[in-house]
């Protein structure tokens, strides 16, 4: 889609959010089609808000997610002969948005809809029920709060361990670190709620740069998630702030299968390509406004190479070059698919980036593959391949 007439002006990190979804979903879905009947779909927070789409609803999460299973089924009965079925339930609190999810619920044939009018925590054991009716369908909760608060830990528990399943929850990382320290009581059991526990607190407090203490914030959700769940992998996508360089906020996503993580690092991937573009325009578009003049180029040639996301893409990726490396240096030998693992973890780190750290540390002798067959030269998950250092 591009930024040019277009539905998410002025809130360009909803766009990003929902490419990450959108194209998540649609592989995702074509993937469980191979073995399972159908899919659960489970929007916790479904809005709409400040959709300007008032008919398809193609700006929100509820019509995304119908739009990419329905691409999916078509990819599903072209390669396996089969349809799959398509099951969604959809939860908003507000009357009025939920008024407008209603109809558009009503007006869908092709898959089967519960919309309820209430919170998300109160609905948890309708969802469960929902998610047992299905059999054997694949679920997949998108948690997409406008907060901190409505998804506890505790509370949300008995969804993250429904095996198999999937989740992909927003954290609202400016905001998180606003107000984590705030000394109300209200706000600190806010916090401790969502993250399941007290512990995390003693952490933050000892950390004073304020780049290292959101990304233990979010490591530190990510692993209470990932734990009660009992997931076996977890990772996040970094959604900026459209014109101010700073994080806006986390997708938080686990999974049981390593594929899964391939998958959204793909979509990351794209959605953060994306991003970049409609950040540039949004960025031309305030220095327009707040100037009155226009500029000889266009917002890809005024784009800076650098700035928050070149920063952040190299903290992130030196981060995660380093952990593998240190883990390399103390075990000598190390499974690629363990190195894998640790990489994935990061935001904005693909596997691409360890395969490049592999060949450089190859060329200049200090790392060795064992199990590479015939002519490959190149690692690859899953193969069983060991990396040996020898530096």
């Amino acid at each position: 889609m591009s930024p040019d007439g277009w539905f998410y002006e002025g809130r360009e990190q909803s766009y990003v959010k929902h490419e990450v979804l959108k194209r998540y979903l649609e592989r995702f879905a074509i993937i469980v089609g191979k073995f399972s009947p159908g899919i659960t779909y489970v929007d916790c927070f479904s809005g709409p808000w400040r959709s300007r789409d008032e008919e398809a609803f193609q700006d929100t999460s509820f019509g995304i997610a119908i739009s990419a299973l329905r691409k999916a089924n078509e990819a599903v009965e072209k390669t396996f002969h089969k349809k799959l079925k398509i099951r969604c339930f959809f939860v908003e609190e507000n009357a009025a948005a939920y008024k407008k999810l209603r109809a558009f619920a009503d007006g869908i044939a092709d898959a089967e809809i519960t919309a309820v009018n209430g919170t998300f925590e109160a609905n948890i054991p309708a969802i469960l029920d929902f998610v047992k009716a299905g059999g054997t369908a694949f679920p997949f909760f998108f948690i997409d709060p406008t907060g901190w608060t409505g998804f506890a830990l505790d509370r949300i528990k008995p969804l993250l361990q429904q095996q198999p399943s999937e989740v992909l929850i927003n954290f609202m990382t400016a905001h998180i670190k606003r107000f984590v320290e705030a000394p109300e009581k209200q706000r600190q059991e806010e916090f401790e709620q969502l993250f399941g526990s007290a512990s995390f607190r003693e952490e933050i407090s000892a950390v004073s740069d304020l780049r290292d203490r959101e990304d233990l914030l979010l490591s530190r959700y990510m692993e209470a998630v990932r734990t009660a769940g009992g997931f076996q992998f977890a990772c996040a996508s970094t959604v900026l702030h459209p014109v101010r360089e700073h994080t806006h906020f986390h997708l938080v996503y686990c999974t049981r299968d390593p594929k899964g993580v391939d998958v959204f690092k793909g979509a990351d991937k794209k959605a953060m390509e994306a991003m970049e573009e409609i950040r540039a325009k949004a960025q031309q578009d305030a220095r327009i406004k707040g100037s009155g003049n226009l500029e000889l180029f266009g917002a890809k040639e005024m784009k800076k190479t650098m700035g928050h996301y070149g920063f952040l893409r190299d903290r992130y990726t030196s981060l995660a070059k380093k952990y593998v490396k240190g883990m390399l240096e103390k075990d000598k030998k190390v499974p690629y698919d363990r190195a894998w693992a640790v990489a994935m973890r990061l935001p904005m780190v693909w596997e691409s980036d360890l395969k490049l750290w592999i060949e450089a540390w190859e060329t200049k002798g200090r790392i060795g593959i064992e199990g590479l067959r015939g002519k490959a030269r190149v690692p690859k998950r899953g193969a069983g391949l060991v990396l040996v250092w020898k530096a």
